[in-house]
């Protein structure tokens, strides 16, 4: 089954008139996504551990070092979960990724950082993946940080940094002043918790007769393209479904 740490790309959320109590302090996201969790380990054979992650949290949250050279600016902060896990077969993460505002909080902006993994800084026994854009893939939306071996119990990071490119984004260009302004730019960094779960054919529909149910078909391949066919069917999208208008479109499998 396919890496389904979710693809968040491109979050543009407007953050005015939302409480937040993170102005480059702490800001704790005690969000949780199902993950779909229960439809494909009931649809698959892929092993699923019980995965109960909670309470992600992001705190001491400032900027650190800026190349006005290369236009970037580091942020640094702790960063902590529980119950996350790691195994031979699959593992749990944090997407993070920030928004910014350079007027004080009236309007937010997505922050693109680094696309090479390699750039930011994560703890010992913490790697990072960067989710970059569709379009050219050269503009990090954010990073999912996970264990980098086997492992379980609570996460705790501290002193992480991401590599924030403020000049990347032409829908509002950030100034060397501007990164760095301690008062009128505020930036918050977000958390999400995910799991991944390993790529592989697995079964989309229910073969059911329920309303507006997709007819049961096996995607068995990475081209969303591939029409279904044999017995049982199988294919790049559920059969009587619209044929999906690029191969690469993400389909769960790969």
């Amino acid at each position: 089954m396919r890496k389904i740490i979710r693809r968040l790309q491109g979050q543009r959320s407007a953050f005015s008139g939302q409480r937040s109590d993170c102005t480059l302090n702490a800001i704790r996201c005690p969000l949780k996504l199902i993950f779909f969790l229960m439809l494909f380990c009931t649809l698959s054979a892929v092993r699923c551990p019980l995965s109960h992650a909670n309470n992600i949290s992001v705190s001491s949250v400032t900027t650190d070092a800026q190349d006005t050279g290369n236009d970037t600016l580091e942020i640094q902060f702790n960063l902590s979960w529980e119950n996350s896990w790691r195994d031979a077969t699959n593992y749990d993460a944090a997407w993070v990724f920030v928004k910014y505002s350079t007027d004080s909080g009236v309007t937010w902006n997505h922050a693109y950082l680094s696309a090479t993994a390699g750039d930011h800084t994560m703890p010992a026994g913490y790697e990072c993946k960067v989710g970059t854009t569709d379009v050219s893939g050269s503009k990090g939306v954010g990073v999912f940080i996970q264990r980098s071996s086997t492992g379980s119990g609570t996460a705790s990071l501290s002193g992480v940094k991401l590599i924030w490119n403020y000049a990347e984004n032409t829908n509002d260009v950030v100034t060397d002043d501007e990164a760095a302004h301690p008062i009128t730019t505020q930036i918050r960094v977000m958390a999400i918790e995910m799991v991944h779960i390993p790529e592989g054919t697995f079964s989309a529909g229910s073969g059911g007769a329920e309303s507006s149910c997709f007819t049961k078909t096996m995607i068995d391949t990475a081209n969303a393209t591939t029409a279904p066919s044999g017995s049982p069917l199988a294919g790049g999208y559920p059969s009587d479904q619209t044929v999906p208008n690029n191969a690469s479109w993400p389909n769960g499998f790969g």
